[in-house]
Protein backbone atom coordinates (compact mmCIF):
# COMPACT_ATOMS: atom_id res chain seq x y z
CA UNK A 1 0.00 0.00 0.00
CA UNK A 2 2.88 2.37 0.63
CA UNK A 3 3.87 2.36 -3.06
CA UNK A 4 0.41 3.48 -4.15
CA UNK A 5 0.33 6.35 -1.66
CA UNK A 6 3.80 7.42 -2.72
CA UNK A 7 2.76 7.41 -6.38
CA UNK A 8 -0.37 9.42 -5.60
CA UNK A 9 1.65 11.93 -3.59
CA UNK A 10 4.10 12.39 -6.47
CA UNK A 11 1.28 12.86 -8.98
CA UNK A 12 -0.46 15.40 -6.72
CA UNK A 13 2.84 17.24 -6.24
CA UNK A 14 3.41 17.46 -10.01
CA UNK A 15 -0.15 18.66 -10.60
CA UNK A 16 0.08 21.35 -7.91
CA UNK A 17 3.48 22.49 -9.21
CA UNK A 18 2.12 22.72 -12.74
CA UNK A 19 -0.97 24.59 -11.59
CA UNK A 20 1.11 27.05 -9.58
CA UNK A 21 3.37 27.62 -12.59
CA UNK A 22 0.45 28.48 -14.84
CA UNK A 23 -1.15 30.69 -12.17
CA UNK A 24 2.06 32.70 -11.68
CA UNK A 25 2.56 33.11 -15.45
CA UNK A 26 -1.08 34.15 -15.92
CA UNK A 27 -0.93 36.65 -13.05
CA UNK A 28 2.28 38.14 -14.45
CA UNK A 29 0.63 38.51 -17.85
CA UNK A 30 -2.53 39.94 -16.29
CA UNK A 31 -0.92 42.67 -14.17
CA UNK A 32 2.04 43.53 -16.41
CA UNK A 33 2.33 46.96 -18.01
CA UNK A 34 2.27 46.66 -21.80
CA UNK A 35 3.21 49.42 -24.18
CA UNK A 36 4.26 49.15 -27.81
CA UNK A 37 7.48 51.03 -28.46
CA UNK A 38 9.96 50.90 -31.30
CA UNK A 39 12.82 50.25 -28.87
CA UNK A 40 11.03 47.19 -27.54
CA UNK A 41 10.68 45.70 -31.02
CA UNK A 42 14.37 45.58 -31.91
CA UNK A 43 16.26 42.34 -31.19
CA UNK A 44 18.46 43.80 -28.43
CA UNK A 45 17.32 46.11 -25.65
CA UNK A 46 20.78 47.40 -24.78
CA UNK A 47 20.03 50.97 -25.89
CA UNK A 48 22.29 50.70 -28.93
CA UNK A 49 21.09 50.31 -32.47
CA UNK A 50 21.96 46.90 -33.91
CA UNK A 51 24.76 47.01 -36.47
CA UNK A 52 23.11 44.45 -38.74
CA UNK A 53 20.29 41.96 -38.70
CA UNK A 54 20.68 38.73 -36.80
CA UNK A 55 20.39 36.62 -39.95
CA UNK A 56 23.39 38.38 -41.46
CA UNK A 57 25.66 37.54 -38.52
CA UNK A 58 27.84 34.48 -38.94
CA UNK A 59 29.90 32.71 -36.31
CA UNK A 60 33.05 30.79 -37.11
CA UNK A 61 32.76 27.02 -37.23
CA UNK A 62 35.20 26.76 -34.30
CA UNK A 63 32.53 28.28 -32.07
CA UNK A 64 30.06 25.52 -32.95
CA UNK A 65 32.62 22.75 -32.48
CA UNK A 66 33.59 24.15 -29.09
CA UNK A 67 29.91 24.44 -28.10
CA UNK A 68 29.26 20.82 -29.07
CA UNK A 69 32.24 19.64 -27.04
CA UNK A 70 30.96 21.64 -24.07
CA UNK A 71 27.51 20.05 -24.37
CA UNK A 72 29.01 16.57 -24.54
CA UNK A 73 30.94 17.07 -21.31
CA UNK A 74 28.00 18.81 -19.67
CA UNK A 75 25.79 15.80 -20.40
CA UNK A 76 28.59 13.58 -19.11
CA UNK A 77 28.24 15.17 -15.68
CA UNK A 78 24.49 14.58 -15.79
CA UNK A 79 25.16 10.87 -16.37
CA UNK A 80 27.84 10.62 -13.69
CA UNK A 81 25.69 12.00 -10.86
CA UNK A 82 23.33 8.98 -10.74
CA UNK A 83 26.36 6.70 -11.04
CA UNK A 84 27.92 8.36 -7.99
CA UNK A 85 24.73 7.78 -6.01
CA UNK A 86 24.57 4.01 -6.68
CA UNK A 87 28.32 3.41 -6.72
CA UNK A 88 28.41 1.75 -3.30
CA UNK A 89 25.55 -0.60 -4.20
CA UNK A 90 27.20 -2.01 -7.33
CA UNK A 91 30.88 -1.77 -6.46
CA UNK A 92 33.48 -2.60 -9.09
CA UNK A 93 30.94 -3.22 -11.83
CA UNK A 94 29.76 0.39 -11.59
CA UNK A 95 33.34 1.59 -11.47
CA UNK A 96 34.25 -0.36 -14.60
CA UNK A 97 31.17 0.91 -16.48
CA UNK A 98 31.89 4.53 -15.55
CA UNK A 99 35.55 4.14 -16.43
CA UNK A 100 34.62 2.79 -19.87
CA UNK A 101 32.19 5.69 -20.36
CA UNK A 102 34.85 8.22 -19.38
CA UNK A 103 37.43 6.52 -21.62
CA UNK A 104 35.15 6.93 -24.63
CA UNK A 105 34.66 10.62 -23.82
CA UNK A 106 38.37 11.24 -23.27
CA UNK A 107 39.14 9.57 -26.61
CA UNK A 108 36.60 11.88 -28.26
CA UNK A 109 38.22 14.89 -26.60
CA UNK A 110 41.65 13.70 -27.71
CA UNK A 111 40.39 13.32 -31.29
CA UNK A 112 38.90 16.82 -31.17
CA UNK A 113 42.19 18.22 -29.92
CA UNK A 114 44.31 16.38 -32.49
CA UNK A 115 42.05 17.35 -35.40
CA UNK A 116 42.22 21.03 -34.40
CA UNK A 117 38.69 21.42 -33.12
CA UNK A 118 39.85 23.28 -30.03
CA UNK A 119 42.06 25.83 -31.79
CA UNK A 120 40.81 29.40 -32.27
CA UNK A 121 43.16 30.53 -35.08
Amino acid sequence: MTGIYTSIAIIVFILIAGLMTFVVIFLGWLISYRRKELEKEIPYESGLDPLRYARETYFPINYYAFAVLFLIFDVEVAFLIPWAIVFTDYGWIAFAAASFFLLILVLGLWFGYKSGGLRWD
